[in-house]
């Protein structure tokens, strides 16, 4: 139909538009738009404008079909449009996406060319090309590296590899360059080009030459920064396959000799160090047997600053490309497992803060240096399945989590070593305290697993499975996206978690187990909630190791089950655990308590199960009564008081009915009645027009005014759901009380007169708010007395619908504080001074009084808080709606219609 319309040039810029939308949304696949263009690429050679149009449009669309469509599409027209200029303006529509800036679009234009450079012969086009040259200082690390692999792969292509020294002399001038930019583009490019060369058979000669290029330049030149720079971007290219084994030859000896030469020393070679430090060799795993030594404090001096920076990535490349030639074995390198470290002894380390210094800055960058060289190491070597291997890891994990707690205290404690561990790690404000898990290179989910594996037996202590746990935390936490063996690895490691929660030693929990099981089970939380981390079947697995089962039972079978049954088991197996700790004597602590509630409402929240979430609820319910009962005591008890809260709302779909539910508890907590304010203003936002419901819902209001009347940390809270519940009143509850004032007089008049309890104290708490002048509850006044103005007016209209309206009158309010004494409306209390009536300032504020109805008292006084009156209590300025009540000396007997005083509020207007 494209096809038939395209030749009716009235229809062809509507046709152009269908098109792209389908683009734009991602409703072409590629294969469809290949398959259109190769079977009538004759008809579409008269339309390749409309065509180039599709393909600059695919550019900027999101999806990864239109990606893939512009590579194809670009290709395409450069194969059907013979004619020199004609492709030369497609290679320059590509350029000019490489030039707008925006970082996809750059990214698509890049990969565009280097498709149609792997497919064509570009040697015609390569001067047109090479212009990308004179932009490499504006384009980002992987824009310089797609230039030289298009300019790469232009020159394979074309078969002058031999002929054409262009590129390496680019290379030889930007590596040898003053600038460490310039430097850092070299490094790229070199990298770049190993790749591309080092997959051709053709090309080796010239892949070698560039990298003995990049070994020269970078150790000549020690920059910090190009030189782990160059070893990062080899370690990709060896993991993905994409360096020859020749090549790979070449770069272990060439690590090797760069290791021994400037890094690895005999035991017995002690390393000098320019300061007045006492050092010792520390965290020998070999003992006699070791053949190695890492000088860690000499390279904590300034001066060799460069080498600590490319220890770690040189050794990671040494480790790959062993891995890439010993198809994956590492026992050739295994040595640098069990090394001795040279660090300052523990009589420097205990007496730090009497030191110089440059003594301090030296051994928190000794202890710094360490820490990233085991977490390198474990990180090298956590795939191997070796028995001893995985001993080793379980001791290194040990040792670092000795160094990390040692330097987290120099940290804390020495402004000198915070700022040295800052500056090594190039954090520019050090502002926020440093905190080393969230910065240092995370472990690999493998270590995880052999750690969490073993935690069973005596070889893992407390503080090692901390570390890991919080490692673990981590990965949970801040990935979206898992790779299938980090996912494996990860289900492993959770799985193997069950030792942390149910087999301790539940009489003789100490603190730190307390912790281990709070890690332990913020894991499982974080892991249940991911679901790209957890699919359904692993999620069914990972209830099934937890939940009590019969010995013969499979996972094969379990996952037949249902999610409430699963669920449901997995709940009795947790809340039997704390019941076995609390049967000890030794009650898990709130902390822990949380977790539980926070994996138990995780798990019902991914089951989706309306029993497993009624459990659930039913515990989170006793866990709340503890916390109200600590919060007086401990602050943070508060904060649990309204995650609490929030959980339980989430687990009910009638929240309103939650809100009241823990109403019923006669506490009077602070944090407690805010947190249900705050939820009760977001129901009444959405509240329905049900006269049950919003019976149910001012009755919730009355119950929480009354409770924070005298608290004024919460008057923010009840201002704010004052204001929603009064316009719900007048927007939804008068429409439903005009159809049944009639036929339910009294119990719609109770309702209005229980409501204006509430109201009063919301003018009470109005003008004290005015008198003390806060800065963040004085705005909140207008809105709050304007929605309680409107009540007033509605409740009007309300009697005169039903024929009342003479019993709507207005009488004065007496201005009274927070404690129901009679005040001067206009006495502020001022800071030393006695505060004094105004009379020419006084506000002026009237009582809507309904009588004259049946069951209905003929007569109220002002100072009765049982009376049925709405107050309207406007403020000095002509906002005020009613303002135009005059003041009387009788308050009892002076009394004004609801008219007569609408109309003297327009005159005095």
């Amino acid at each position: 139909m494209m096809l038939a319309l395209l030749d009716v040039l009235s229809f062809r810029k509507r046709i152009e538009k269908l098109v792209q939308l389908a683009l734009l949304r991602g409703h072409i696949s590629s294969d469809l738009f290949s398959a259109a263009f190769e079977t009538h690429q004759d008809t579409l050679c008269g339309f390749s404008t409309s065509m180039m149009k599709f393909a600059n449009l695919a550019m900027y669309s999101g999806s990864e079909s239109a990606a893939e469509i512009a590579q194809k599409q670009y290709l395409l027209l450069y194969k059907m449009n013979d004619r020199h200029d004609l492709q030369r303006e497609i290679l320059g529509s590509l350029l000019e996406h490489v030039g707008c800036r925006k970082t996809k679009v750059v990214r698509k234009a890049f990969d565009c060319l280097i498709y149609i450079a792997q497919n064509v012969d570009l040697s015609a086009f390569m001067p047109f090309l090479g212009g990308l040259l004179d932009f490499l200082d504006s384009f980002e690390d992987e824009q310089v590296s797609q230039v030289f692999e298009l300019l790469g792969t232009a020159r394979i292509r074309s078969g002058q590899i031999e002929n054409d020294e262009s590129l390496e002399i680019i290379l030889r001038k930007e590596l040898t360059h003053v600038d460490e930019k310039f430097r850092r583009i070299g490094v790229l490019g070199s990298c770049t080009l190993v790749q591309v060369f080092g997959e051709e058979q053709a090309a080796h000669d010239q892949a070698k030459a560039i990298l003995a290029l990049l070994f020269k330049s970078v150790e000549s030149n020690r920059s910090r920064s190009a030189e782990a720079l160059a070893y990062e971007k080899l370690i990709l290219a060896c993991a993905k396959g994409r360096i020859e084994r020749s090549l790979t030859k070449t770069i272990r000896r060439k690590c090797l000799k760069v290791f021994e030469a400037r890094f690895a020393g005999k035991l017995e070679d002690k390393p000098s160090c320019i300061l007045d430090m006492d050092i010792e060799a520390k965290y020998n795993l070999d003992g006699e047997d070791a053949t190695i030594s890492i000088p860690i404090v000499a390279l904590a001096q300034n001066g060799r600053r460069c080498d600590a920076h490319t220890l770690c990535p040189l050794i990671e490349l040494l480790c790959e490309t062993t891995k890439h030639l010993a198809s994956g074995s590492l026992d050739d390198t295994d040595a640098i497992l069990g090394c001795p470290l040279w660090m300052p002894a523990d009589s420097v380390l205990d007496s730090l803060s009497d030191q110089a210094a440059p003594v301090q800055v030296a051994a928190a960058t000794s202890l710094l240096l360490a820490a990233l060289w085991i977490r390198c190491i474990v990180n090298t070597f956590s795939t191997s399945t070796s028995a001893d291997i995985q001993g080793a890891i379980c001791e290194r994990i040990e040792n670092l989590y000795t160094i990390e707690e040692t330097l987290q205290g120099l940290i804390g404690r020495q402004p000198v070593c915070k700022d040295a561990v800052g500056d090594f790690l190039g954090i520019k404000s050090q502002t926020k305290p440093i905190k080393l898990s969230e910065l240092l290179r995370p472990l690999d989910v493998s270590v995880m697993g052999v750690i969490v594996s073993n935690a069973h037996n005596a070889s893992v202590s407390t503080g090692e499975a901390q570390l890991v746990l919080h490692e673990l935390t981590l990965f949970c936490t801040h990935r979206s996206r898992y790779l299938p063996r980090e996912r494996k690895a990860a289900i492993t490691a959770l799985t193997s978690l069950r030792v942390f929660v149910f087999d301790t030693d539940e009489g003789a929990m100490d603190e730190s187990d307390c912790v281990c099981l709070r890690l332990a089970l913020h894991c499982l939380t974080l892991a249940i909630a991911n679901e790209g981390l957890l699919h359904e079947k692993d999620f069914y697995g990972l209830l099934f190791n937890f939940a009590p089962t019969k010995s013969n039972d499979d996972l094969s079978e379990i996952i037949k089950w249902e999610p409430a049954e699963l669920g449901t088991k997995f709940l009795r197996s947790l809340v039997s655990r704390m019941q076995r700790v609390e049967g000890d004597g030794e009650s898990p602590d709130l902390a822990t308590n949380m977790e539980f509630a926070r994996l138990l409402s995780a798990a019902a929240f991914r089951t989706a199960s309306a029993e497993l979430t009624s459990d659930v609820a039913s515990q989170i319910d006793k866990i709340l009564d503890r916390a109200l009962e600590e919060s007086e005591k401990h602050r943070r008890a508060s904060n649990f008081v309204e995650e609490l809260v929030g959980l339980r709302m989430k687990l009910s779909s009638d929240e309103l009915d939650v809100i009241c539910t823990i109403l019923k508890r006669p506490t009077e907590n602070t944090t407690l009645v805010k947190v249900l304010l705050d939820e009760l203003q977001r129901v009444a936002a959405n509240c329905p027009s049900n006269i049950d419901q919003l019976g149910t819902l001012f009755n919730a209001h009355s119950e929480l005014v009354d409770r924070g009347r005298d608290q004024p940390t919460v008057f923010t809270s009840l201002m704010k759901c004052g204001r929603t519940v009064a316009q719900a009143f007048s927007g939804k509850m008068i429409p439903c009380l005009r159809e049944r004032l009639n036929t339910h007089r009294q119990e719609s008049l109770q309702l209005i007169k229980d409501f204006q309890r509430s109201t009063r104290v919301l003018q009470h708490i109005c003008a004290h708010v005015k008198a003390q002048k806060s800065s963040k509850q004085t705005p909140l006044v207008p809105s709050l007395k304007r929605a309680l103005e409107t009540v007033v007016f509605s409740v009007k209209g309300l009697l005169e619908s039903t024929d009342a309206s003479s019993a709507f009158w207005m009488g004065n309010l007496k201005h009274r504080n927070l404690q129901g004494d009679v005040v001067a409306s206009q006495a502020y209390h001022l800071e030393g001074a006695t505060a004094t009536a105004t009379q020419a300032s006084t506000e002026r504020s009237g009582d809507s009084e309904l009588s004259h109805l049946p069951d209905v008292p003929s007569k109220v006084e002002d100072n009765d808080h049982e009376e049925l009156t709405l107050e309207s209590n406007p403020s000095e300025t002509s906002e005020g709606l009613a303002e135009g009540a005059t003041e009387n000396k009788d308050d009892q007997d002076g009394r004004k219609t609801f008219e007569e005083a609408a109309a003297s509020s327009d005159d005095d207007q």
